[in-house]
């Protein structure tokens, strides 16, 4: 039977000692698999210069600097089993296409993903399999996404899909366990820059308006 056990640490204003509880927690612990899940965004997608510094310094913190300082500490236990284990890092497909007004957050996204393909190379040798996912859009509190559809995905099915590809030796490194979400990023990269990059800032400048004409009801309720 599975026991679970829980170590709470805001990577936002985390301290040394609250990573050396993870290091306490985990050291009787036979673990198989790190799933680096943390993230955030900002609340409404802006253009760089009008968004503001203390909280994409927090995004970089939590995106980053938090996922480090865990995977430093979970790492060597993976590799000492000796046995097949998963490292399986949260990207996006803004990594894949950097998406205007989430400049910020693309770059933590784009930086998962080369530590991703790095770190599959290293300990390729080591039994450890390392994966950089890079979904679309998915139902979750930080999407503010409530309903799945045929381009969005459940985080239900996502996470049963992610562990389904676990040890196919023909998949990348990189990759959305969710089937369109991988089309419509591979679709996408094939469109010019020019092109592409009216479609992208059009849609972030609707998806802005959307998220602003939200905000003002809850206000007002």
């Amino acid at each position: 039977k599975n026991k679970n056990k829980t170590v709470v640490v805001d990577f936002g204003k985390s301290e040394a000692s609250d990573y050396e509880k993870i290091t306490e927690t985990i050291k009787d612990l036979d673990l198989s698999m790190l799933v680096n899940n943390a993230g955030i965004t900002g609340e409404i997608p802006d253009r760089y210069a009008d968004t503001f510094l203390d909280e994409e310094l927090k995004m970089v913190n939590v995106n980053i600097g938090g996922i480090l300082k865990v995977t430093k500490k979970v790492l060597p236990k993976l590799v000492e089993r000796k046995k097949k284990s998963y490292v399986l890092n949260l990207s996006s497909y803004t990594a894949i296409l950097p998406t205007p007004l989430l400049a910020v957050y693309s770059g933590t996204k784009s930086f998962m993903l080369a530590w991703s393909t790095s770190l599959r190379t290293e300990y390729a040798d080591k039994g450890v399999e390392v994966h950089s996912l890079c979904p679309m859009y998915v139902v979750s509190a930080m999407s503010k996404i409530r309903k799945p559809s045929l381009i969005v995905c459940s985080s239900k099915k996502f996470a049963s899909d992610s562990l389904k590809m676990l040890g196919c030796p023909l998949l990348p490194v990189v990759e959305s366990p969710y089937a369109i979400h991988t089309l419509i990023t591979g679709a996408m990269g094939l469109l010019p820059y020019f092109i592409r990059r009216k479609s992208e800032l059009s849609t972030m400048l609707g998806i802005k308006k959307k998220l602003i004409r939200r905000k003002k009801r809850l206000e007002e309720q």
